[in-house]
């Protein structure tokens, strides 16, 4: 929704101040993959050392959302939005709580994920089994 490419940007800007060694992916054009009756997405993925525990991240990243336009309760599931920030990964850690679950349970069903966060670490580890996530891409996904 509005101006993806302004949107990325700027969340970018805040994400730099966010924490040292900050790298970002080229940014990949995706179509939807749920809901096709909306436009294509865009999607970037941004790796950083950050001195703050996952929650207080994922705190921080909904307030971006909002700062972006991002209406929650107004959504349809799988529909279009402002902007959509998800934590992957988090170093080693592996969490199960009700609101935050790290490594990101859908990530390997996700081309639009992967090809990013693969752009930037190509050798990244499941911190749960150890295996790689490269096993998990297809060709069949539109990414340019």
């Amino acid at each position: 929704m509005g101006s993806p490419a302004r949107t990325l940007a700027w969340v970018g800007d805040k994400i730099a101040g966010l924490g040292t060694d900050v790298r970002f992916s080229r940014v990949f054009r995706t179509a939807p993959m749920h809901r096709t009756d909306q436009p294509e997405y865009l999607n970037q993925a941004a790796t950083l050392m950050i001195s703050m525990s996952p929650h207080q991240a994922l705190r921080v990243f909904h307030r971006l959302e909002v700062q972006a336009g991002r209406q929650r309760r107004a959504e349809v599931r799988y529909g279009p939005r402002a902007l959509d920030i998800d934590i992957l990964l988090f170093g080693d850690i592996v969490l199960d709580s009700v609101d935050l679950k790290i490594p990101h349970p859908l990530m390997h069903r996700r081309p639009f994920v992967l090809h990013p966060l693969l752009e930037l670490a190509p050798d990244l580890r499941d911190p749960r089994s150890g295996g790689g996530w490269g096993c998990c891409l297809r060709e069949e996904g539109q990414l340019y």
